[in-house]
């Protein structure tokens, strides 16, 4: 879901990518619960399947942003799984990014099952993030970087070592090393 949304909101974005990416939400936010849930639905874990399909066609044209660099960085220096850090992560890099791409988080929303009719756009686009945060809860996946038992003094390094990625030259909204480490820290 991680990796659908941020190469959704990537400036390599297309129409074709931006198809296969909201599908893919479409179907995460559908089927995630039921096979969790009940391990068994083959129908459940077969739409995830495809979930993921369309999201590494999609990225074969677009781009990973924040959370993946960042998650990058802390799976290969602290062994901590992506998808574990992702959940943590995105929420967070989604606040910093809702002024640079609200029309695309709107879009989201609804991908998400989101009614946002009546809502101005960045209320509407609040309602993404919302969402997010709690599918992150319901799922019981971790909500702080604090859980991985990292020292809080490593942030700087790996808001600077996350920041050498090229991911950066294609997320919506610019961000420094000193950005990325506000993030980490509001993540923290």
């Amino acid at each position: 879901l991680s990796n659908a949304i941020e190469g959704y909101i990537s400036t390599r974005s297309n129409f074709l990518t931006d198809t296969l990416f909201l599908k893919a939400i479409k179907l995460y936010q559908e089927n995630i619960y039921q096979a969790v849930n009940i391990p068994d639905d083959i129908t459940a874990r077969a739409n995830l399947g495809l979930a993921g399909l369309l999201t590494c066609l999609g990225l074969n044209a677009s781009e990973l942003g924040i959370t993946a660099a960042i998650s990058f960085v802390l799976s290969s220096k602290f062994r901590i799984h992506k998808s574990l850090s992702a959940s943590v992560l995105l929420p967070h890099v989604l606040d910093f990014n809702i002024t640079a791409v609200p029309a695309k988080l709107v879009n989201i929303a609804e991908a998400l099952g989101e009614n946002i009719a009546n809502l101005s756009t960045v209320e509407a686009a609040l309602k993404a993030v919302e969402n997010i945060r709690k599918m992150i809860l319901k799922l019981q996946l971790p909500v702080r970087l604090e859980e991985f038992e990292l020292n809080k003094d490593d942030l700087i390094t790996i808001a600077d070592d996350a920041r050498k990625l090229d991911i950066f030259n294609y997320i919506p909204r610019s961000c420094s090393s000193e950005e990325l480490y506000e993030i980490l820290i509001s993540s923290y």
